[in-house]
């Protein structure tokens, strides 16, 4: 069963909050920035443009994450997926994840969303602002769970095994033996 997670935009609540918050700045300071005076002066140009740009880019921002990122959760492990001409795949298998752990936030507290941090051996995959977060910790986490257990139950039989295990020593020496047969 594969799973595709994308970053939630409710995880981006600060970025259109402070992207509302320029615009609607710049519509209160527009009477003071006149036609004229933004095409006539350097200053009042750039700063339009500047807060204009500011506030489109902190809307626009969460949009272009979710093209750009995604997650795939599925039987052989975490999966980050980037790109959009060219793809770059990061992947950690479940029986190389060490340890995972869940952030939230005051704000993902009160909506509900955080990040997945997965560490694997070598390298780590942070599943950035996604919605429901618990579940798919514990979805992580019920995976991981057989694979410790299995490999628990394989290391204590093979050091039975080892523990068992012996060579017979030979009583008596072949030549001994041989000795034996002459007499």
């Amino acid at each position: 069963m594969e799973k595709k997670i994308k970053s939630s935009r409710i995880g981006f609540i600060s970025n259109y909050f402070l992207g509302i918050l320029a615009l609607v700045s710049l519509a209160l300071l527009l009477p003071y920035f006149s036609w004229e005076r933004i095409t006539s002066d350097l200053f009042y140009y750039v700063s339009f443009f500047a807060i204009l740009l500011i506030g489109v880019g902190l809307i626009e921002y969460p949009e272009w994450q979710r093209i750009y990122r995604y997650y795939l959760v599925d039987n052989l492990g975490i999966t980050k997926i980037e790109g959009i001409i060219r793809k770059r795949k990061n992947s950690i298998p479940y029986s190389n994840i060490s340890n995972v752990e869940l952030k939230k936030g005051v704000l993902g507290r009160i909506f509900n969303f955080g990040d997945i941090i997965v560490h694997g051996f070598n390298d780590k995959i942070v599943i950035e602002k996604v919605r429901n977060p618990d579940i798919i910790y514990d979805r992580i986490k019920g995976r991981i769970k057989p694979i410790r257990i299995r490999e628990k139950v394989e290391k204590t039989l093979k050091e039975d095994v080892e523990f068992t295990s012996f060579e017979p020593t030979p009583s008596k020496s072949t030549k001994e033996k041989e000795e034996v047969k002459f007499f």
